[in-house]
């Protein structure tokens, strides 16, 4: 991505990008994608709500996206809106919390938007599930991620809750943290929203053992051997 958007102000923490497709034209978005910046994370956008208008006064909610989650820089995570059917000349952004609430000065940043309008009606989207659906973790090592078997869920959530620091990624359904005690084997509950709107829940297991051996410190030291050839 070569663009890039950096608002920071510290009196006021939410913050607005606006597109306007002329007078003479509307559109209907039903799936945004957000690029985070090259900055650190803290400024990446974690909680928005999507509007559109067609007089840039009056806003109607398309969508809300809470808990997102950028593990990387410039990454692209798209998202979809199943509710929004109408098109409007104006599509507005309020960013409401980024990552860590706590940076200073508050704001956000990231590389790119796009919106798209796509066939969310006609989409086939399997049954929510995890391949392997054991997840084993052990401890002062960070959990191994797990992914979906489609990327387009979103809004996942996990019963009971798990184990901190052990936390459901609620963008991806991946679970992050490093455990600090063991946790028995139990089964758990993931569920997940599909682009249609649609909830679809699997089992899983989940449990985190203790190393069998200690950890031990070392060190590799690379030797390079040089051949001398003689005639």
């Amino acid at each position: 991505f070569t663009t890039h958007w950096l608002k920071t102000n510290p009196t006021k923490f939410s913050q607005k990008i606006t597109f306007d497709y002329g007078a003479d034209r509307r559109e209907t978005v039903n799936k945004h994608c957000i690029a985070s910046s090259n900055y650190v994370n803290a400024y990446d956008p974690s909680d928005w709500a999507v509007y559109g208008s067609n007089d840039g006064i009056t806003m109607t909610l398309l969508g809300n996206v809470t808990n997102a989650y950028y593990s990387s820089r410039r990454q692209e995570r798209c998202f979809y809106l199943p509710n929004s059917k109408k098109a409007y000349r104006y599509i507005q952004y309020l960013f409401t919390e980024s990552a860590i609430i706590t940076a200073e000065p508050y704001g956000y940043g990231i590389s790119e938007i796009t919106n798209n309008l796509v066939d969310i009606d006609g989409m086939t989207i399997p049954a929510l599930s995890f391949t392997p659906n054991q997840f084993t973790g052990y401890i002062g090592v960070p959990f191994p991620e797990a992914t979906p078997n489609d990327e387009r869920y979103s809004n996942f959530r996990i019963n009971p809750p798990l184990q901190l620091p052990l936390e459901l990624d609620t963008s991806t359904g991946s679970i992050r943290g490093t455990p600090i005690t063991t946790l028995t084997s139990g089964t758990y509950t993931i569920t997940a929203t599909d682009p249609k709107g649609q909830d679809s829940s699997t089992l899983v297991t989940i449990a985190v053992l203790a190393c069998q051996y200690p950890n031990i410190m070392f060190s590799v030291i690379h030797m390079r051997h040089h051949r001398n050839n003689r005639r």
